[in-house]
């Protein structure tokens, strides 16, 4: 993340004294939530002065509050979804057995003076221990990959969802997004099903789990065309229910299905 300045020059105004509203952001600083209703709020107050203030404001101080937010929101998104480093914890992990493996050779010098079966029992705690360590670095590694693999996929989705809502007046086409959520939506989908829903075919557990970051295939890009199968086919890859509720029609189905395809 590159410096985020504040803005200059900023009114003199009695309105905006004394309020936090311009701070600059270094880069390598966190960015939370404060910092967002900082930049949101200072847009609002230069509004309300430039329609209720005699004093003038120009355009071109509330374009930079609103350019300035839209920084602050974009490194906002960019560190909350940033893919996790993993060749540093794999250099963390490696580092961590170079340390087991030296404070083990110390342990079995000091231990040559006992008896055998005090270095045979050491041994068979020993490979339980490594055997331990390897299911946990494993079940880490795993763990790690599906953080970037999703974390990766919520930022590729912002920028889908950001094309989608350029088409929303035009009905589409929208782009599928990237599964997020891991494993399937089958109860979501039987709970959300009506008696006169023709979805028997489609309506199981999948004999194969998507993985996170896949796109769902033989789908077209227009949700207001899509049948109650479709949507039931898609409840289950993504393992989310979209908002939909059992009691809604299909139009309602639809509506919903195009809001998370568009509305972050």
């Amino acid at each position: 993340m590159h410096d985020i300045p504040p803005i200059q020059p900023w009114p003199q105004h009695r309105a905006l004294q004394g309020q936090d509203l311009n701070r600059g952001i270094r880069a390598g600083d966190r960015i939370d939530k404060a910092h967002l209703e900082h930049a949101r709020t200072a847009i609002k107050i230069i509004e309300a002065i430039k329609l209720i203030d005699r004093q003038p404001v120009s355009d071109e101080l509330l374009h930079s509050a609103q350019d300035r937010y839209k920084a602050v929101e974009n490194a906002h998104a960019s560190a909350r979804y940033a893919p996790v480093d993993i060749v540093a914890e794999l250099r963390r992990l490696n580092q961590q057995l170079q340390d087991m493996n030296r404070n083990t050779n110390q342990q079995l010098q000091d231990m040559n003076r006992n008896t055998n079966q005090q270095l045979q029992d050491m041994n068979r705690n020993m490979n339980e221990r490594f055997q331990g360590l390897e299911r946990n670095m494993n079940e880490r590694f795993q763990e790690t990959l599906a953080q970037i693999a999703r974390g990766n996929s919520m930022k590729e989705n912002i920028r889908i969802i950001s094309r989608n809502a350029r088409n929303l007046n035009k009905g589409g086409p929208f782009a599928l997004l990237k599964k997020t959520n891991a494993g399937h939506g089958y109860e979501l989908a039987a709970e959300r099903r009506q008696e006169a829903h023709t979805v028997d075919n489609v309506l199981r557990v999948p004999d194969e789990i998507p993985p996170i970051g896949s796109v769902p295939q033989g789908f077209g890009n227009y949700p207001t065309r899509f049948s109650h199968a479709d949507i039931v086919r898609l409840i289950i890859f993504y393992n989310d229910d979209f908002g939909i509720i059992q009691q809604d029609d299909l139009a309602e189905r639809r509506l919903k299905l195009t809001s998370f395809l568009t509305a972050l």
